[in-house]
Formats: structure tokens, C-alpha cells, sequence
């Protein structure tokens, strides 16, 4: 599935700058909802929240490029 969704990512963003691209990702097993607290009522993302919550998933993501 990840490879899948990389070739897609890779597909899209064919034409924007490199600094515009994807360069890594995580799929999470759950969708973010209102009632896990990471969407607000209005389906929007409470960064905060989700940066507290996936902390050591986005220091990995970081930890690649060093």
C-alpha cells in the first residue's frame, strides 16, 4: 500500500518545484476524527494535537534526511 501511494504522490507532484514535493510519509493505521481529538467540529486539523500525538513518527521522518 505504501509503495502504491508513493508512485500516486510521485505522479501528482511531477510538476511542482522540488521544495514543493512530498519527500516522505507515514500512513497511520486510523483516520484522524473529532472523537480521538485530533479534527476539530468543522473537520479541521488541531495541529497541536496531532504534533503531540505522532511526535516520534515525525522526528523519524526528519531523522532521514540528516
Amino acid at each position: 500500500i505504501a509503495e502504491i501511494m508513493r508512485r500516486e504522490i510521485d505522479r501528482l507532484s511531477a510538476d511542482l518545484a522540488r521544495f514543493e514535493q512530498v519527500k516522505t510519509f507515514r500512513l497511520l493505521e486510523e483516520p484522524f476524527t473529532i472523537d480521538n481529538g485530533e479534527l476539530t467540529p468543522t473537520l479541521k486539523v488541531k495541529r497541536n494535537i496531532v504534533e503531540k500525538k505522532y511526535r516520534s513518527l515525525i522526528d523519524e521522518m526528519y531523522q532521514e534526511f540528516d
